[in-house]
């Protein structure tokens, strides 16, 4: 781990414990009537509106920021390895535990949400039915097979036109000295590729082959966050806008308040709003909300990308391990999440605290379990100790 990008990877570490966050308090938010039950995997009896906030406020920015810290280092693989090479190492890093995950894994995570839904069957009828329906559920791992063609992309353009990514990367410089006129246009153009998609898709519909799924809406938004990191990583890391000294990094205060500000305003009085503007013209009120998603979840990227890089600039042990941990833990945990989430069903327990056993038994065993496969891998890819020399005949 690098010292000048430690922020960003802890950042990134933050991200996926989020994440499992996420996964472990779905069972028990109460969405009233937006959600209905039956699209969420396991759903408890006791439930918490409370939740819905935590769940909304990382729908803004999550994924998108994950993609675009994932688009910083692409130009250093391309400019390593070149188009091929990279191509081939991000299918190893990531089209392989992708295959292996949804074959060997996601089966024995949904099983209990089969069994939560009434559905009786022995672990042999399970898998036949598994079979004959070819039902491969990804659960969180869409983002997996997302990035993978996100770097394939990269990876043609960098073959057919490698200056290209040179200048997407010049037309980030201007972000160094003046970041609010960079996230001015970064709105302009997250709406221009986000509005069209939510007024054709709609902000939740999700599409679905077999292990593939995607939200069609946000398709071009998640490209746009990952080509700009692409861009910033190709001008340079060191002395592009994330830089230590950047302005964006040392104005960090001036971003958390905004991105703050922006954030009470989407929970609070926005969906409200969203709903009136509806009744009237549904077009307008999907607009309205595509606009208040973009600009969101732009304005806490920037603020979260400024305050891990101003901030975290020291390695911490237990970080460490984390960050080290993190794509592990994103590719093992669901199973831990949905089997306590099952064994907790009818346990008197509060909500809260119910939330709180699957996040604990759901992060510290997928942690334990990535960073132990990290070890195996490790001493199986170490050179074998060299023969000790045979003693000269006579010698003592």
């Amino acid at each position: 781990m690098s010292q000048r990008y430690v922020g960003l990877d802890y950042l990134r570490a933050l991200l996926i414990v989020r994440l499992v966050a996420f996964h472990s308090v779905f069972a028990y938010v109460d969405f009233g009537k937006l959600v209905p039950p039956d699209v969420m995997p396991i759903v408890d009896s006791q439930r918490w509106s409370g939740f819905a906030v935590f769940v909304q406020l990382n729908e803004t920015f999550s994924m998108s920021l994950m993609y675009f810290i994932s688009g910083l280092f692409v130009w250093s693989g391309l400019a390593r390895r070149g188009a091929l090479g990279y191509a081939l190492a991000r299918g190893r890093r990531l089209g392989i535990p992708f295959a292996l995950v949804i074959i060997l894994v996601m089966p024995l995570a949904y099983y209990p949400v089969y069994l939560s839904r009434g559905f009786n069957l022995g672990v042999a009828a399970y898998a036949e039915a598994l079979f004959s329906s070819r039902i491969w559920e990804a659960g969180p791992l869409w983002f997996v097979w997302l990035l993978l063609v996100f770097d394939l992309c990269a990876a043609a353009i960098y073959a057919v036109a490698p200056k290209a990514m040179e200048a997407l990367g010049r037309v980030t410089a201007g972000a160094v000295r003046r970041p609010a006129r960079c996230f001015i246009l970064f709105v302009a153009c997250a709406g221009i590729v986000y509005l069209p998609m939510v007024a054709a898709f709609g902000p939740w519909r999700w599409a679905v082959l077999g292990p593939f799924a995607l939200q069609p809406s946000r398709l071009l938004h998640y490209a746009f966050y990952f080509f700009a990191g692409v861009g910033i990583g190709a001008f340079g890391l060191s002395r592009g806008p994330l830089a230590e000294g950047s302005a964006l990094v040392r104005h960090w205060a001036r971003w958390t308040v905004v991105a703050v500000l922006l954030n009470v305003f989407y929970l609070g009085p926005f969906f409200p709003l969203v709903v009136v503007l509806s009744r009237e013209s549904p077009l307008l009120g999907l607009l309205l909300f595509g606009l208040g998603f973009a600009t969101t979840s732009a304005a806490t990227s920037f603020a979260l990308v400024a305050i891990f890089q101003r901030f975290l600039t020291r390695h911490v042990g237990v970080a460490d391990s984390l960050a080290a941990n993190s794509y592990g833990i994103y590719l093992g945990h669901y199973p831990f999440v949905l089997w306590i989430q099952y064994m907790l069903l009818g346990v008197p327990l509060p909500v809260g605290i119910k939330a709180l056993i699957v996040f604990v038994c759901a992060l510290a065993p997928s942690w334990g379990v990535a960073a132990l496969f990290r070890a195996v891998l490790r001493a199986a890819r170490a050179p074998a100790p060299e023969p000790a020399a045979s003693p000269a005949p006579g010698a003592q």
